[in-house]
């Protein structure tokens, strides 16, 4: 493990049946640290976020989380080791409460059901006082108690930030967190995502809005083709004409 580093990635290869999805790839994380991954569609960018919280298995290569290797370990349990993770899609319940939501996120998969996580007893409290406290890091703590069928989609964005962030993440992982969200509430949101990233949290994300990526990134990571094409310095990086010429010969 590099010193400075959180995360590392070592020659991550990653295959379904002879087409590789991830070749080579070897990556970075520093506490504190913004990294934004971008890349064309097909890229392997959601697949390398699978591969970092244990969703999939890599065939070869290396995880290693704070000092430790977890390669072989699920996601369950990477998580548990404070590796937070959003998804592209919503899984959030929306007959239950921002809450009761967030809760059931708190407990995990040793949970005994809703009346374990949501009843009486100690354990319910505190994984009530839990899930309020993530709330109000996202700045919803007034709202727990309402129902997630009555929230726009930047606050669904928000109660998904919550979930990943009620066990204690020390890493967030964010799959294209302004996917749906409407133009007068990305700023709110980026402004969300830059608090994150503390000298003990850092915070990837897959991002396809430019806009957004610039404003966020302490570092940017290209991947094509299942590997990375260029990582550096925002600046740098869209200068790259390897870069340009991966996005359709379009000028980023």
């Amino acid at each position: 493990m590099s010193a400075g580093s959180a995360l590392e990635l070592a020659d991550i290869q990653y295959r379904i049946g002879a087409a590789r999805i991830l070749t080579d790839v070897s990556l970075r994380i520093a506490p504190g640290e913004i990294v934004c991954l971008i890349g064309p569609n097909g890229a392997g960018k959601t697949t390398l976020m699978n591969v970092i919280t244990g969703t999939v298995q890599p065939q070869s290569g290396s995880i290693t989380w704070q000092g430790r290797d977890v390669t072989r370990h699920g996601p369950h349990h990477r998580s548990r080791l404070g590796l937070g993770r959003t998804f592209q899609t919503s899984y959030l319940f929306d007959q239950l409460t921002l809450l009761e939501n967030v809760a059931l996120g708190a407990g995990g998969p040793h949970a005994s059901g809703f009346r374990g996580l949501l009843g009486i007893g100690a354990n319910a409290r505190h994984l009530r006082e839990q899930a309020g406290e993530s709330l109000e890091m996202v700045g919803l703590g007034a709202k727990a108690h309402q129902r997630v069928s009555s929230l726009s989609h930047a606050e669904r964005r928000k109660v998904e930030i919550a979930i990943s962030l009620v066990s204690g993440a020390d890493m967030v992982l964010l799959d294209e967190p302004m996917a749906g969200v409407s133009a007068e509430d990305v700023p709110d949101l980026v402004e969300l995502i830059q608090r994150l990233a503390t000298p003990t949290t850092s915070v990837m994300l897959v991002e396809h809005h430019m806009d957004v990526v610039l404003q966020l990134a302490h570092r940017l990571v290209v991947l094509h083709h299942g590997e990375v094409l260029a990582e550096g310095h925002p600046d740098d990086v869209m200068n790259n004409r390897e870069v340009q010429t991966a996005y359709m010969g379009e000028e980023l």
